[in-house]
């Protein structure tokens, strides 16, 4: 399964905040900041815990705006874990 995420780096926590219908992405805050592809590990690491899966970016792993791979899972399944959070 395929979906975009928008990040917002260097927050408190590391959080997932909901579909965002506008930009018609999931929108999701990281800890580290964006330097060094600190973010993007940590948004790897933690989504891989949350769906138990291999997650890796696919595209725009300078950006943002990104792209990532949830291996073995569907979008049912995805919305579910997302809402229990």
């Amino acid at each position: 399964m395929i979906i975009e995420i928008h990040i917002k780096p260097d927050s408190k926590k590391f959080e997932v905040l909901g579909f965002n219908k506008w930009n018609n992405c999931l929108e999701i805050k990281t800890k580290e900041k964006a330097e060094k592809g600190k973010a993007n590990k940590e948004l790897e690491t933690k989504l891989k815990k949350l769906f138990k899966t291999k997650v890796k970016i696919i595209q725009g792993k300078k950006s943002r705006n990104k792209k990532l791979l949830i291996e073995n899972t569907t979008k049912k399944e995805i919305i579910k874990k997302i809402k229990k959070l």
